[in-house]
């Protein structure tokens, strides 16, 4: 069971987008959004964010370089960032990413 609402999903979706686009990462509002949120919670977000333009300095024409939120996770975050938010979600979770 999710510990995250639909309309909950797409707010931290919609942040966790806003924290990863284009140049530079905020890491404190990707951990923010992940924060205890369980493993429902975590695919409710991951299915809220859906796939979106990654932005910055690459950018696409028309050839669907779209990624999800594990995408986006991995390639904004180090080893050592993603290690940090998978230990403050719930246990299970953080497996996900």
């Amino acid at each position: 069971r999710s510990n995250v609402s639909p309309a909950a999903a797409q707010a931290k979706a919609e942040a966790l987008y806003q924290a990863m686009k284009g140049a530079g990462t905020n890491e404190e509002a990707i951990k923010r959004a992940l924060a205890g949120v369980n493993y429902n919670g975590y695919i409710a977000i991951y299915n809220a964010f859906g796939k979106r333009e990654p932005g910055g300095l690459t950018f696409s024409l028309g050839n669907g370089n779209y990624e999800d939120l594990t995408s986006f996770l991995h390639g904004d975050l180090s080893e050592s960032e993603l290690a940090a938010v998978r230990r403050i979600m719930a246990p299970g979770a953080g497996d996900l990413i």
